[in-house]
């Protein structure tokens, strides 16, 4: 048998390992996910960060509370260890933000998008290196906050800039100047426009990670997570 056969067939074990491995994570969580059901809830407060030992979930949950301050007062954000992940929360156990798999050899972070048919909560899950690497899905931690306060959008009375601005991009195809822009945003916004509001929306947008860091300030260009906020909020 040569070498070749030998790589595919050791490929081959490390693809059927690594499915089995994420169908038992998934199970567990579902048992898991269960339990928080019926289980009754307690107020969080107690579970705000775990012991000196899980030092890593107690940075990304300092991290988590100042990455969605904006939008949600940091006191309202909780903690709690299960047996496969360690849970943030808004208030209570039964409103998931995102969950922490620090376990493991590799760190992920699972951010909540809403529920399947079933009731089970959705997760997205991205790989990261460090704690530290969490501050690249501050969009999608805001958006996961903002599925349980709906009623706040709806008393907006109108769409914030950094909406409209991520929908004139959009319909631009994803890239277009700041002039063409504002122009766009402008004629979805109507009475009480202002394009000094407008054009200083894209610093605070770029640190959100929902625009690119282009070098010419002057060209705008939206980012998978500009695309995601929107879908959820939009």
């Amino acid at each position: 048998m040569d070498m070749t056969k030998i790589e595919e067939l050791l490929n081959k074990l490390k693809w059927t390992v690594e499915r089995h491995q994420r169908d038992f994570e998934e199970i567990q969580e579902q048992i898991e996910e269960a339990l928080i059901q019926i289980v009754p809830q307690n107020d969080g407060k107690n579970n705000d960060i775990a012991s000196d030992n899980d030092s890593d979930y107690a940075r990304a949950v300092q991290l988590i509370k100042k990455l969605v301050s904006e939008q949600v007062v940091p006191e309202r954000i909780v903690g709690d260890e299960s047996a496969s992940w360690y849970g943030v929360f808004l208030d209570n156990k039964r409103k998931t933000i995102c969950r922490l798999y620090f376990s493991q050899s590799n760190k992920r972070i699972g951010i909540y998008t809403g529920r399947d048919n079933a009731g089970r909560a959705v997760l997205n899950k991205h790989r990261i290196e460090r704690v530290e690497d969490i501050k690249t899905h501050q969009a999608a931690l805001l958006a996961a906050c903002a599925l349980y306060e709906p009623e706040k959008r709806r008393r907006r009375g109108h769409k914030s800039y950094e909406v409209l601005i991520l929908e004139a991009l959009v319909e631009m195809d994803g890239r277009g100047t700041a002039d063409k822009v504002c122009k766009l945003v402008e004629e979805k916004r109507g009475i009480g426009f202002k394009k000094h509001s407008c054009t200083a929306c894209r610093a605070k947008m770029v640190r959100k990670g929902w625009l690119k860091d282009n070098l010419d300030t002057s060209t705008w260009e939206i980012t998978d997570e500009g695309l995601a906020w929107l879908a959820e909020v939009g």
